[in-house]
């Protein structure tokens, strides 16, 4: 286990008690959770597309946030991901299909939008079956999610 995996296995209420008491940066838990994915996603197959710019980027203006001691959404700073089925704006949603493999929606589903208002950071998508239609992760475009355990 690396050094920070630990912050990956925490809670969401966890990881957000941890950066509004300034024991974690949201920068040092969004790095975390990118070294992870970047290690373990070759044997998993569950995220198809990073946001690690982006998320890098919201992680450095929640950190700025912190320090300006401004009041702090209840997830500040805490990473998630969507299914690559729910739209985020500005990166790619497949729906895990040839058809849709290029689609960028121009905004977010409400679940999204909602996440990034309480100030959840989005790291990236994971897989789905095409359309949603299984109840197993065996994309066309992308191939099966494996189980890690």
């Amino acid at each position: 286990m690396a050094r920070d995996d630990g912050i990956c296995f925490l809670t969401a209420v966890e990881l957000a008690a941890a950066i509004r008491e300034r024991e974690l940066g949201a920068v040092e838990v969004v790095e975390a959770f990118l070294e992870r994915i970047g290690r373990v996603n070759p044997a998993l197959n569950a995220y198809v597309t990073l946001s690690a710019e982006g998320a890098l980027e919201a992680a450095r203006r929640a950190d700025a946030k912190t320090a300006r001691g401004r009041r702090l959404a209840p997830l500040h700073g805490v990473p998630f991901s969507a299914k690559d089925l729910v739209f985020t704006a500005g990166v790619r949603t497949t729906a895990g299909s040839r058809i849709f493999e290029s689609f960028v929606p121009p905004n977010d589903a409400r679940v999204v939008a909602r996440l990034v208002a309480a100030g959840a950071i989005l790291l990236g998508k994971t897989n789905t079956p095409e359309f949603g239609y299984k109840a197993t992760t065996e994309s066309p475009l992308f191939g099966p999610t494996l189980n890690p355990w």
